[in-house]
């Protein structure tokens, strides 16, 4: 969702427009779970990779 926000400058002669986020919290953010969870993800699939690839070198 988005909402309009005014702004009059002190004259009162502009008025300016923007659209912005009407709720912030739709924004993605990633909480330290999150976090953990994919350094876990990424760290096991560097060791399978490297399962793979350390048997064809030796």
């Amino acid at each position: 969702m988005t909402k309009i926000a005014y702004s009059e400058s002190e004259s009162g002669n502009v008025v300016r427009t923007a659209v912005v986020p009407a709720n912030r919290s739709e924004e993605p953010r990633f909480g330290p779970l999150d976090r953990t969870m994919i350094v876990v993800i990424l760290l096991c699939f560097l060791v399978c990779v490297a399962g793979l690839i350390y048997p064809l070198t030796h």
